[in-house]
Parts: C-alpha cells; structure tokens; sequence
C-alpha cells in the first residue's frame, strides 16, 4: 500500500490590465474597464495616495469621479477562486485637469455718464457663477487689474475676470458693455 500526498497549489491568473482615457477634467467623471485574468472574479479599483497628487474617489463599476486636481495612480484587482490566486494590474496613472467655471457676475448697469467700475459694483451676488467663491475683477486687455475709480466710457466694452477660491478650476473671462448711448 502505497500513501501519496498530492499538493494542488492556485495557479496565477493571466495579466489583468486596466483601459480608459488617461486623463479626466474635474467636474467630469471617467469610467475605466480591465481586460485578462482567469477567474472572472470581481474586479475591485483603488487609488493609490502615496503615488498622486491628485485625488479620486472609483466605484465598483470602474467610475472614476475626480476630487482634486493632479495625478493619481489607479490600481485594479480580480478576485481569485478555488482555483486561481486574487491578480493586480500595475497602475494606471490619470492626469486630472481643472475645470472651467461657467456663468456670469452680476453688475450694476451705468445709465448716465461721470460713473466709474466702482458704481458698475460687479458681485459674485446673485450671480450664475458656478463655483461662484472667489475673486472678481475688472481687467484690462493684458490682464491688469483696473482700478475702480476708472471711469466708464459709452459704448466701450469692459473685461472681468473670475478666479475661483476652488484650485480645482480655472480663470473665467467674460466681458460685457456697462453703458450704451444711442
């Protein structure tokens, strides 16, 4: 009689890799799919926080939502079964850019003549700014800052310039024509 021990050790799935755009604008969201692997486990995504700078929040599903801008590291494992050992995709690396913020301030509009940028009282008040926190200025065309005893031409057109408190998101420009005379 002959006593034989057979070890059956889970053998190593295929190489799982993890596919999608590899960069998201904030505001948006990304979803990322995985091809290999054997088992057909459940395949769970993380990211990685020592290797970004930037931040995410994934879902089961693969639906990445962006929460800071930067890079972040994305990993993706299959489950294993009775047969096969749990596999890790390397990471995948998303650049997350910022989003544009969308809308207009609010303004007082100059109806007679001898009024400044002051009197125009350009708000983030009221307004369809989205963020609407931040820094609201009238500009001129290089960019600089104008001052609000400019006075207020008819007919001219002024520019502003919106910079959210949010890093998440850009500068937002707009103009607008404070006072018209026919």
């Amino acid at each position: 009689n002959i006593e034989l021990e057979v070890t059956v050790n889970k053998a190593d799935q295929a190489a799982l890799t993890i596919h999608g755009e590899d960069s998201v604008v904030y505001g948006e969201t990304l979803t990322l799919t995985t091809t290999g692997g054997t088992a057909g486990g459940k395949v769970t995504y993380s990211v990685d926080k020592s290797k970004s700078s930037g931040d995410a929040t994934i879902d089961e599903n693969g639906v990445l939502t962006p929460t800071k801008v930067g890079t972040i590291s994305v990993t993706a494992t299959m489950a294993g079964d009775e047969n096969y050992n749990d596999v890790t995709s390397w990471y995948f690396v998303i650049s997350i850019r910022q989003g544009t913020p969308t809308g207009k301030p609010n303004y007082t509009e100059i109806t007679t003549g001898n009024k400044t940028l002051k009197d125009a009282a350009l708000t983030t008040d009221s307004s369809t700014l989205k963020p609407n926190a931040g820094t609201l200025e009238w500009v001129d065309d290089e960019g600089n800052v104008l001052p609000d005893d400019t006075r207020v031409e008819a007919n001219k057109t002024y520019k502003w310039r919106f910079t959210p408190k949010d890093t998440n998101y850009t500068t937002l420009t707009g103009e607008v024509e404070l006072y018209h005379k026919s």
